[in-house]
């Protein structure tokens, strides 16, 4: 192991984009109080959704446990977001964003 986040091995090229990430004040409330949960502890969710062209609408919400159980840092486990994927993928969607709050 090369101290690397190995999950994501898979990625061969990265694009960078100026689109916006859309999602509902349900879905921001939800974040919010999922991070409020996990303290003290980094709170992760995954993200799904599709491109519209111009932006990112996130569709549904997978909250995640933090493997690493960290104040700074988190893991999601490599079943979890191949789990996850997968059901994007069912739902012809795709993975939009990994959310952390970054506490301090």
């Amino acid at each position: 192991m090369d101290g690397i986040n190995n999950n994501y091995r898979r990625v061969h090229r990265i694009t960078i984009v100026n689109k916006t990430i859309i999602l509902s004040d349900k879905d921001k409330q939800e974040l919010a109080k999922y991070a409020e949960s996990e303290k003290p502890y980094e709170s992760c969710a995954i993200l799904i959704g599709n491109e519209d062209g111009k932006n990112w609408i996130v569709k549904k919400l997978f909250l995640t446990e933090n493997t690493e159980k960290s104040r700074v840092t988190f893991t999601i486990s490599p079943d979890k977001e191949f789990e996850v994927d997968q059901t994007a993928k069912d739902m012809n969607m795709e993975i939009i964003c990994i959310f952390q709050p970054h506490r301090i």
